[in-house]
């Protein structure tokens, strides 16, 4: 059992709860989370190896007259079935040969080769949409700060940044500040998809999630 990622989705549970210690109403969506995660810890601990009880040698024991046989009562475990959400179709990428800098933040850039930047081009493929009633789905984000919602902070940040508040604040920051989408994906290309290891395939929902969000930042 792999217990350092049972730690982990344990970790992120309380991360959800602290939040509403203070008796804030919990959301669907916070209930789905957390049902999502005890499924997670339910599969990893149903993986564990136990010892057959049957092969073990059975010391011998007095034999008591009008004994009553004792039946364990059985907990039976209830699943509840998390309904997955219905993403929205995803937006077409526009390629912008000429990306302008706008400020103090764009500074945070270096100059890379393509082919790093190709590297992790799968992550943004599906942000290419055609479809034109799916690009009119899409409504235009003026702030990431106040356009993600309390619930979509708290998954960014415990899946994309390990918990870090700091840098996830960081890099909320410095994406407000950049002029266009070619820029803000330059930014996330050489300072955080590889630090955080955003290919890893357990943060592929987030990841496309969080991409979405920033792609309509610069709509």
């Amino acid at each position: 059992m792999d217990f350092a990622q049972l730690k982990k989705w344990l970790n992120k549970m309380d991360s959800i709860l602290e939040v509403y210690s203070s008796n804030e109403e919990f959301t669907q969506t916070e209930k789905n989370l957390l049902l999502d995660y005890l499924k997670r810890i339910e599969q990893q601990i149903q993986a564990i190896q136990v010892e057959d009880e049957e092969t073990k040698p059975i010391a011998a024991s007095p034999v008591l007259t009008n004994a009553v046989e004792y039946s364990p009562p059985i907990s039976k475990i209830k699943k509840e079935v998390v309904s997955e959400p219905i993403q929205a179709p995803t937006p077409e990428v526009e390629k912008i040969s000429h990306p302008r800098v706008s400020n103090g933040a764009d500074q945070h850039l270096n100059e890379s080769p393509a082919a790093h930047h190709a590297e992790y081009d799968h992550l943004f493929n599906h942000l290419i949409v055609t479809d034109l009633s799916a690009k009119l789905e899409l409504m235009p984000l003026k702030n990431l700060t106040t356009g993600m919602g309390l619930n979509e902070k708290i998954v960014a940040q415990n899946e994309l940044f390990n918990g870090d508040k700091s840098a996830f604040d960081k890099v909320i920051q410095d994406l407000n500040q950049l002029s266009d989408f070619t820029t803000a994906k330059a930014y996330l290309v050489e300072h955080v998809i590889p630090k955080y290891d955003w290919t890893h395939k357990d943060k592929k929902k987030s990841v496309e999630s969080f991409l979405k969000l920033t792609w309509r930042r610069y709509l």
